[in-house]
């Protein structure tokens, strides 16, 4: 609760200067918080007050990012089919806006949820291949890895074992390359 103490003061300061933008940041940042102290609920209300006032103000790359948010949290409170919504609203965004780098990361959430929320791998695989399209093309080796890491977690959903060591072999490379350690034990 203390750390919210000064996102609260930075949320009255918003209002009180009538700043619309900052009164959306502030918002999304508190719903990070909430989301990070293990509050969901208090998360996604958060989202949805950041989203209804960055739609009224015209914030596209802001509607995505709070639409992105709103589905991790849909899915967490398993609500998969709106998190699928959710997804698809903030892709649609992220086109428009040509965010390629939002673009794959929306496509990793889409692709999780289909995969183990949904239990749908093979529709999973699509969102995940594109990912890792957009993620080689912009250079994020990082992305790259995470791409390929859920490619091979879709292939095992889907029981082809050989297809997933090939996938998560690649990742496992990037990941050490990288020296992202957390990440290597994920693969």
């Amino acid at each position: 609760k203390a750390a919210l103490q000064p996102l609260n003061n930075a949320l009255s300061l918003s209002i009180q200067f009538k700043n619309d933008a900052a009164h959306a940041n502030v918002l999304q940042a508190i719903g990070i918080a909430y989301k990070r102290l293990g509050q969901p609920a208090d998360a996604l209300k958060q989202y949805q007050e950041s989203l209804a006032i960055k739609r009224k103000i015209g914030d596209r790359r802001g509607m995505a990012a709070s639409l992105r948010e709103i589905a991790q949290i849909q899915q967490s409170l398993g609500s998969p089919q709106e998190a699928v919504k959710s997804y698809n609203d903030a892709l649609a965004l992220q086109r428009e806006l040509s965010d390629r780098s939002g673009t794959a990361l929306t496509l990793i959430g889409l692709g999780g949820v289909l995969n183990e929320a949904l239990g749908r791998p093979g529709e999973a695989l699509p969102p995940f291949r594109e990912a890792l399209s957009l993620m080689r093309e912009e250079g994020d080796r990082g992305g790259e890895a995470l791409a390929l890491n859920n490619i091979g977690v879709a292939y095992q959903a889907k029981g082809e074992f050989s297809e997933a060591q090939t996938y998560y072999e690649r990742a496992l490379d990037i990941r050490q390359q990288l020296k992202m350690p957390r990440e290597l034990a994920d693969t």
